[in-house]
């Protein structure tokens, strides 16, 4: 082949890697994520019970939407969920005390990093404690419903959109 026709596969082929989780519908006994044209809908349905010492903890049970276009997602301990988007955006739901310190609203960028860091959080190229936030981007608490969803490293033209999306969390 000629270099010159490599310079041009080269691109066509990594473009070609990038995938979305949510094409298709994704389902396990815990959760689903069912895609629509507009939005995504993510159920937590889980039946496991957790305990420490001598305290029984039963999950949450909820559904909410998320915007489309999740690159990766991840649980931990079956009270915090991380959807992870292009360029680094991020959104995280804690139903338990993790987020509890902090007052709802815009979070500046001195504040974020520490909160992040006390965040309970996987390992993977996906994990929001590894993603350096970015200047400019918005950072953004709700806490509507007995929880915690933090809106991370959004760019300002999506950050209605994803509060308004988001917001409408259901308990079952």
């Amino acid at each position: 082949m000629r270099p010159k026709v490599l310079l041009i596969l080269i691109p066509v082929v990594v473009i070609s890697c990038k995938s979305y989780v949510d094409k298709t519908s994704t389902s396990t006994k815990n959760f689903s994520i069912t895609p629509t044209e507009t939005r995504n809908i993510f159920e937590f349905h889980s039946s496991t019970v957790e305990s420490r010492d001598n305290e029984v903890i039963h999950p949450a049970k909820f559904s909410l939407s998320l915007p489309i276009g999740i690159r990766s997602y991840g649980f931990t301990n079956l009270s915090s969920f991380g959807f992870y988007y292009d360029q680094k955006q991020v959104i995280f739901i804690s139903t338990n005390d993790a987020l509890s310190e902090v007052l709802e609203g815009e979070i500046e960028i001195n504040r974020i990093v520490d909160l992040v860091e006390k965040l309970p959080s996987g390992s993977g190229k996906f994990n929001i404690s590894e993603i350096q936030p970015i200047g400019g981007r918005k950072h953004y608490l709700l806490k509507n419903f007995g929880g915690h969803i933090l809106l991370f490293n959004v760019k300002p033209n999506n950050l209605e959109s994803w509060k308004n999306l988001v917001s409408d969390i259901e308990y079952q």
